[in-house]
């Protein structure tokens, strides 16, 4: 049997076929790993932009007012400005050093002619006058929470909610500061301090 004559050219065109399709195939792998790069920085943008939009609750601006002499009233307040996170949100407790007060409680005060005649939330209501005007008086009771809407602002503020520290075992005066830590409910416990002022 005559063996065949061997085909130089159909061997080159095998072996440019080849290499047309191995560079047909890098190329190909070559793209699929730059759309998974690309996807993976869409992915990572994505991610930054929805952390940066879903900003935390702040708590600004916090102060105590001056309670110098413990032998005319062992209580005092603190205040601060509260801006809501991305979800709704409460304040539902606070506390300080043990050495600083022996109880504190959430509050809100209201004039008395809009406020109904039912007891507050510690069974007990208390009448005080106004900080704004002496001669208007005002019930002060306990409530269990303080409602942070989403991204809102709510004042602890004089003649409104604020946090109520009785049973003082030392004076304030202006220019002290106090720890007291706040609990919310979702946001959890923050640790701020808060300086003795007139307003």
């Amino acid at each position: 049997m005559t063996p065949k004559p061997h085909h130089p050219k159909l061997r080159r065109k095998s072996r440019y076929v080849a290499g047309a399709l191995a560079l047909t195939l890098a190329s190909v792998g070559m793209v699929a790993c730059g759309d998974s790069d690309d996807a993976a920085d869409e992915t990572t943008t994505t991610a930054e932009v929805t952390t940066t939009e879903a900003a935390a609750l702040a708590v600004a601006d916090q102060w105590v007012r001056p309670a110098e002499d413990l032998a005319a009233s062992d209580k005092t307040a603190i205040y601060m400005t509260i801006t809501g996170g991305a979800e709704d949100d409460a304040l539902i407790g606070a506390s300080v050093p043990a050495d600083l007060a022996g109880m504190v409680e959430l509050h809100e005060t209201k004039p008395a002619e809009t406020t109904e005649t039912t007891a507050g939330m510690d069974g007990t209501e208390s009448t005080m006058a106004g900080d704004d005007d002496s001669s208007t008086m005002m019930t002060m009771s306990q409530v269990d929470r303080i409602e942070v809407p989403a991204g809102e602002v709510v004042e602890l503020e004089p003649g409104g909610y604020h946090v109520m520290v009785m049973d003082l075992m030392k004076p304030l005066v202006p220019g002290d500061t106090v720890e007291v830590t706040v609990t919310f409910e979702k946001a959890g416990e923050m640790t701020l301090t808060a300086e003795v002022r007139e307003s």
